[in-house]
């Protein structure tokens, strides 16, 4: 287990007093409580910039503040590690894959849960987690079980996470799914807040039996890897870098467009948790791209979805893809 396994343990000597104490605080900015403004003069930009994907004004955005649409985002930042190089077996695996490829359509049949709308609470991770035990529930079952597993619950009953600040999907829907495990929707209803935990203990949970990193281990994901497991298990919960620009996404295979920058001041990269459905190739460019479900919502992109390249790593969303069993 990658987060227990990189513990270690140290002793030192003090060498001496420290002469002043010096604090290393993140000075948060005062426009952070403002309320968010759309950029259409950015939007422009951004659309003349390139022509892979449109961008376009959310009026609905504006009812959040700037700190809130950071959190929207998702977490704090972090590195990522670069995607591991395929191996021969991966790159002969891959080459026998489907062209196109989309849980939402295998045979007509859609295995993905609804998008839903994590609101302004930074709870990308949780949302992450349970639409990927969703879909795996879907898929062992056969469509029997359709089940909507709490969001709240995830948030509020551990300390595996930090409610709406932040949280990783490795651990909710990877520990606590085999530890404490999942309770449907209606056992504790999603609120966008931190709530003490209310969940009725009597509500049956769905529990996970083994969960890893594509590739078995933290830093051996890689393209390849991620087709082959999505293929023969199914959909994936990744994290990767969102920028302004991102969350002005409407249609098409998004990509950075780091020519263009917003006014936005408190800006910074956050790291978003989302979840791998599919991929393909766009027939008129040649362009490959993932098919990824977000949770902003189904008025957000594409209905509620985004495409994004595909084996370039961008915004490293091939870096740390992450994988689950569910007991059933």
């Amino acid at each position: 287990d990658d987060t227990v396994r990189h513990w270690s343990c140290y002793t030192g000597v003090k060498a001496g007093a420290v002469s002043k104490i010096q604090e290393f605080v993140r000075k948060e900015s005062p426009a952070l409580d403002e309320k968010f403004v759309n950029d259409e003069d950015f939007i422009r930009r951004l659309n003349a910039a390139q022509s892979s994907w449109t961008a376009r004004v959310y009026p609905e955005h504006e009812k959040y503040t700037n700190r809130e649409m950071l959190q929207r985002a998702g977490g704090h930042p972090r590195v990522l590690p670069p995607p591991a190089p395929a191996t021969e077996e991966q790159k002969a695996k891959a080459a026998v894959l489907p062209t196109n490829f989309d849980w939402r359509n295998i045979e007509g049949i859609d295995y993905i849960s609804p998008v839903r709308d994590q609101g302004q609470c930074g709870s990308c991770y949780s949302f992450a987690s349970t639409g990927l035990l969703e879909a795996r529930v879907r898929i062992e079952t056969n469509l029997a079980r359709t089940d909507v597993f709490s969001n709240q619950d995830a948030m509020s009953c551990t300390t595996l996470d930090e409610g709406c600040v932040g949280g990783f999907s490795y651990l909710i829907a990877g520990r606590y799914g085999k530890d404490i495990g999942f309770v449907s929707e209606d056992c504790n209803a999603y609120t966008a807040m931190d709530e003490v935990c209310d969940t009725d203990m009597t509500c049956d949970r769905t529990y996970v039996s083994k969960y890893e990193y594509v590739g078995g281990y933290y830093g051996a994901c890689n393209e390849e890897g991620m087709m082959e497991t999505l293929v023969t298990r199914g959909p994936l919960t990744v994290a990767y870098f969102v920028f302004d620009d991102f969350m002005l996404y409407w249609s098409g295979i998004y990509h950075h467009v780091e020519s263009e920058k917003t006014d936005f001041e408190p800006f910074y990269a956050c790291n978003h948790a989302v979840l791998v459905v599919g991929y393909g190739v766009e027939a008129s460019t040649g362009e490959k791209f993932w098919i990824v479900k977000n949770s902003w919502g189904d008025a957000w992109g594409e209905d509620g979805y985004f495409r994004i390249r595909r084996g370039t790593n961008e915004c490293g969303i091939e870096s740390a893809a992450f994988d689950a069993t569910v007991i059933s």
